[in-house]
């Protein structure tokens, strides 16, 4: 019982958060937050990154469709500008880490680990919406084409 009222409690957040259209969504383990929204810019954070088995240091980009081609995540990075910040007192460019494995992930790693939050800002470089991004790339089908940010944890 537990697990689902902290499950419930979890969905009921992420609709107040979308509700009030805060400025920035804060990720928690198991969690997520769309990034293909109808703007330019979506700000993503994390509370207390730092390094260990369960911690969170970072983000990874996903899609609902499949994605195996490494070159369609090349793509996707090299429309984005990346910031991140730390505590509001760094903001930095971060470069993309993509892997090459049998499923490629794109991922982005915060430079500092020692902070009590820290955000990324994507943002497209163009200034095309982020949804229109993920359509163009991710492909334009008849369903809704999902691009997601999600927290990862430290290997």
């Amino acid at each position: 019982m537990r697990i689902w009222n902290s499950h419930y409690i979890s969905i009921a957040l992420i609709g107040f958060f979308m509700a009030t259209k805060v400025e920035a969504i804060t990720l928690f383990g198991g969690s997520f937050v769309s990034l293909a929204v109808p703007s330019s810019e979506k700000k993503v954070s994390i509370n207390k990154a730092r390094f260990g088995k369960q911690e969170l240091c970072g983000i990874e980009l996903k899609s609902n469709v499949i994605v195996l081609n490494t070159k369609v995540w090349q793509q996707l990075a090299s429309l984005l500008d990346v910031h991140e910040v730390h505590d509001d007192r760094v903001f930095q460019s971060v470069e993309p880490s993509i892997t090459t494995d049998y499923s490629p992930r794109l991922r982005y790693v915060f430079s500092r680990l020692d902070a009590d939050y820290s955000t990324f800002v994507f943002r497209s470089k163009d200034g095309s919406n982020l949804s229109d991004i993920a359509k163009s790339l991710l492909g334009a089908a008849s369903s809704e084409v999902g691009l997601i940010a999600v927290g990862y944890s430290c290997d």
